[in-house]
């Protein structure tokens, strides 16, 4: 097989691949919607490129073997890439659920300082009047 046919088939594939990834990280919760929006895109141009282009001038440049290794250390990247997006993901998660809760202890607070007020007016009150 010709590494440009080679080629055209692993970016199709990895388009694929990665839209399939995207919807199911959706799914399951583990993406933001702005980073399976971002992935989706990629997913796309990943997809298009593949069909679109026409790489067989490479077959005088890059040998079979050649373009496994640039395969394989461009899958690496696109994992590390998205394993990084999905902590990010979980990290921004967690922040805005901890942001919520400490508007809620805030909210909580302000009630009781409150309260405490009213029952130190109430004491003063009786005090005066004994």
């Amino acid at each position: 097989m010709e590494p440009g046919i080679f080629l055209r088939i692993i970016m199709v594939g990895t388009g694929l691949w990665i839209l399939l990834l995207t919807v199911l990280s959706l799914a399951r919760r583990r993406l933001t919607e702005a980073f399976c929006l971002a992935w989706g895109i990629i997913a796309i141009c990943f997809i298009i490129a593949g069909i679109v282009l026409n790489p067989n001038w490479w077959n005088l440049y890059i040998s079979f073997e050649g373009l496994l290794l640039a395969c394989l250390i461009g899958f690496c990247l696109i994992y590390g890439v998205y394993f990084v997006s999905s902590n990010l993901a979980d990290v921004i998660r967690k922040n805005t659920e901890l942001a919520m809760q400490v508007t809620l202890l805030n909210t909580e607070n302000t009630e009781l300082r409150q309260e405490l007020m009213k029952i130190k007016e109430a004491i003063k009150d009786r005090e005066e009047e004994e």
